[in-house]
């Protein structure tokens, strides 16, 4: 881990920054192609010109672009789902709330499309990243604003380990800001130190400097988070050890005392050394803003994404399918222009019996009328053109498949027609075999799911900490028929003097869950669920319910719900034991006069 002094100059992260750049030239010089061969451009320039110097073409046959909008739309059809988790007993109460609120912020800033992007860029250029700030637009206190970030913009420490960076020493991200913008958010008129964005000190790893600098009058702004080590006022549990910092000490002996008059002489203040991350953005040398993080604690807010971390290298799908996609081009132009000129084949003529001006004019022109001297000999004769080698269009054949092979994505998962006689079962199954080999790739983005949702509650904790009344979105969103609820945190009960939904308290963890959400999944979990109830409707309820736990439906919480309430209700109106029907024995579902015929 590469630590900065607690208190570093620009020049010195000016110089971190730089190293760590140098030391992460093996992504940094392949990323720009990547995103190039995603786009189209999959050429090399000098190649360019000089097939258009020997007029040939070039063509570029996108496989790349196919098979990666395929993978994103086979996440991005899936339904993720995240459950709030308490460490400790002590937190139940407010994992509602708590779920609530991290429900209504991915909903209203439709985190599920920003996610989307991070994905997209980590299968292109192998990394990508989310950003969880702060926003004063709306609200005096600061509301949670989440966003995706440009991936070469991120510079993190290289002798990080773990995919979340929890282990790194400094995270730096540039941006780009006009003068205008540095004066109303850190009142700084940068104008007055540098009167042009090129008189800047940094200048060696910035990201589109010249288009951004010289067209739109923009300076490149540094904002560097890092740790320090500090000695913190904090409540340790006593049961489990886990230590949760605490603004000051009067707030630690408040929270202990909050726990021993509920009857759980639990926590115990006192300080503890512990990482706190830090921030300073400059300018060039000037420092345009510094202080501790407004999260806590040593979290980073930038949440990264690599879709292949193997051996602290960072690869996308991209990468591995950039050579057959150039030798399927290749051959592609080639074979193209074989076809071009071989229509245009060379004629055999004996000297002095055409007019080779008009002949070479009009040979090519479709039904034109050649003129040649009989008494010269014979007609002019057009030299039969070699067709193409059988071996290089299954080369062209082959260049392709190399192309699916490598990204792990078969024709089955691409739609294309392959064998007829295959079954619907043995396409599935092929289907779901492609889906396993690019498995990797949606397992590590779940790992991000799960670290961007930790920091989003962290965020809630930290910033959500004045008395508010939110009306939040419930479970079930818009789709669900907007169901808006009030939420009420951190405000004191005149009663019992407590605060209601203090979010500053407990630690909580998150489970991330992902399933294929498409109109056909759901029409199908819906005619499962059908034929499950039809044929267990005679079982008692708590045996029903118990089989619908352990069923693959993926919406099997709400269908439990929903039928606890259904049998809690049946059972308050349920009329005496003598006047109690067949068709509506104790602790069994109502069968309908459909089930008895089917059963």
């Amino acid at each position: 881990m590469i630590y900065l002094s607690d208190n570093p100059e620009p020049k010195e992260i000016i110089e971190v920054a730089q190293r760590a750049v140098n030391d992460d030239s093996m992504y940094r010089s392949n990323v720009v192609d990547n995103y190039n061969y995603y786009f189209g451009d999959q050429w090399p320039e000098g190649d360019k010109q000089a097939l258009d110097r020997a007029r040939r073409p070039h063509l570029t046959i996108n496989r790349t672009k196919q098979i990666v909008d395929l993978v994103i739309n086979t996440q991005a059809s899936g339904r993720t789902t995240v459950r709030v988790l308490p460490v400790g007993s002590e937190d139940v109460g407010i994992t509602d709330t708590l779920q609530d609120l991290l429900f209504h912020l991915n909903e209203h800033q439709a985190i599920r499309w920003k996610k989307m992007q991070v994905y997209a860029d980590g299968l292109i250029g192998g990394r990508g990243y989310m950003m969880v700030g702060v926003s004063y637009e709306n609200n005096m206190y600061g509301d949670i604003e989440v966003y995706p970030l440009d991936p070469p913009s991120v510079i993190f420490d290289p002798t990080a380990i773990q995919p979340c960076l929890k282990d790194a020493g400094f995270v730096v991200r540039q941006s780009y800001m006009s003068p205008e913008q540095m004066r109303t958010v850190y009142g700084v008129n940068i104008k007055d130190v540098y009167p042009s964005p090129k008189d800047t000190l940094i200048s060696s790893f910035m990201y589109y400097p010249d288009r951004l600098m010289d067209s739109y009058n923009k300076y490149h702004v540094v904002e560097c988070w890092y740790k320090v080590w500090e000695y913190v006022p904090v409540v340790v549990n006593t049961e489990t050890g886990d230590v949760t910092e605490a603004k000051n000490e009067q707030q630690a002996m408040e929270m202990a005392r909050a726990f021993a008059e509920a009857g759980k002489p639990i926590l115990t203040p006192g300080k503890y050394r512990m990482a706190k991350t830090r921030v300073k953005t400059i300018c060039g040398g000037t420092v345009l803003g510094e202080g501790y993080s407004p999260f806590g604690g040593d979290m980073y807010p930038i949440a990264p994404y690599f879709a292949s971390h193997i051996a602290n290298v960072h690869y996308g799908l991209v990468q591995g399918i950039r050579d057959p996609q150039d030798e399927l081009n290749k051959r592609r132009s080639e074979g193209l222009h074989h076809a071009t000129a071989t229509a245009h084949s060379a004629w055999l003529i004996e000297d002095g019996s055409v007019n080779e001006r008009e002949f070479k004019r009009d040979a090519s022109q479709p039904g034109a009328f050649l003129k040649y001297k009989r008494s010269t000999g014979r007609p002019p004769q057009q030299i039969t053109a070699g067709q193409i080698a059988p071996d290089y269009l299954a080369a062209i054949q082959m260049a392709d498949q190399d192309i699916r092979m490598a990204s792990g994505v078969n024709a089955d998962l691409l739609g294309i027609a392959g064998d007829s006689e295959s079954s619907g079962k043995a396409i599935a199954l092929r289907q779901a075999q492609s889906t396993k080999a690019i498995g990797m790739y949606g397992d590590n983005f779940r790992f991000f799911e799960r670290d961007l949702a930790l920091k989003e509650i962290r965020a809630i904790q930290k910033i959500y900490t004045q008395p508010r009344m939110l009306r939040v979105l419930g479970e079930g969103g818009v789709e669900g028929g907007a169901q808006f609820k009030t939420v009420a945190i951190n405000i004191r009960d005149q009663a019992t003097g407590k605060i209601i939904n203090d979010l500053s308290i407990g630690k909580y963890d998150v489970a991330i869950g992902n399933q294929p959400d498409t109109e056909t999944q759901r029409q199908t979990d819906f005619y499962e669920m059908v034929d499950m109830l039809m044929k267990l409707s005679k079982l008692p309820f708590p045996f029903i319910l118990a089989l619908i736990k352990e069923s693959p439906l993926h919406n099997k919480d709400k269908i439990i719900e929903t039928f606890s309430k259904l049998m809690a209700q049946m059972s308050s109106q349920r009329p005496a034991q003598g006047q109690m029907g067949p068709q509506s024995a104790p602790g069994r579902l109502p069968t309908t006069r459909a089930s008895q015929r089917t059963a």
